[in-house]
């Protein structure tokens, strides 16, 4: 149940909660790439480490994505 309740949470923040049950190979770059990224910091890990976390996305969705990841900074 929490785990289900972050999932929503994070599609909100991330603007892809209405393209939940959806195959991720229907969606678009940029939204596998937020998938992605869901996937990674659903957990609350320790330690966060990107590859290349920006690249072949919209500057719309960097912008978000840097802003998301100050906020998990700031949440330590």
């Amino acid at each position: 149940s929490d785990a289900v309740a972050r999932i929503k949470e994070w599609t909100k923040r991330m603007d892809i909660h209405e393209w939940i049950g959806n195959k991720v190979e229907d969606l678009s770059k940029g939204m596998q790439q937020k998938i992605q990224f869901i996937g990674t910091v659903l957990h609350n890990p320790d330690l966060l480490i990107l590859d290349e976390p920006f690249s072949g996305i919209d500057p719309i969705v960097v912008a978000e994505a840097q802003e998301i990841i100050k906020d998990l900074k700031i949440a330590d």
